[in-house]
């Protein structure tokens, strides 16, 4: 985690985030999609993979189909070794933008 910003508002910031991304869906590369929020759990909100499983754990209620506990975990291990340009817990700044989701399109 960067700085010393207080890990309960790392988790509730994320929390947040993510309830913004609409949840993947079974042939439209929902795959890449809940990869990409496990990416953003771990690595720019620099989450635990308990506390992101939790996270992961809501935003799978909005997928179809569920993924298994199994899936999610994972894919947040996945998320733990693939290399990033950006550095751990990059969302966690004081002037982090956090609060702009990137607009999820899923492709065609």
């Amino acid at each position: 985690m960067t700085g010393t910003f207080p890990q309960f508002r790392a988790f509730e910031r994320a929390r947040a985030y993510v309830s913004k991304i609409p949840g993947a869906i079974e042939g439209n590369h929902g795959d890449c999609q809940t990869l990409a929020v496990a990416n953003t759990l771990i690595w720019d909100f620099a989450l635990s993979l308990s506390e992101a499983l939790t996270i992961l754990g809501e935003y799978n209620a909005r997928c179809s189909p569920p993924w298994t506990e199994a899936e999610l975990i994972r894919k947040l291990q996945s998320a733990e070794k693939q290399p990033h340009s950006k550095p751990r817990g990059n969302l966690l700044g004081e002037k982090s933008s956090y609060s702009r989701v990137p607009e999820w399109k899923r492709p065609s």
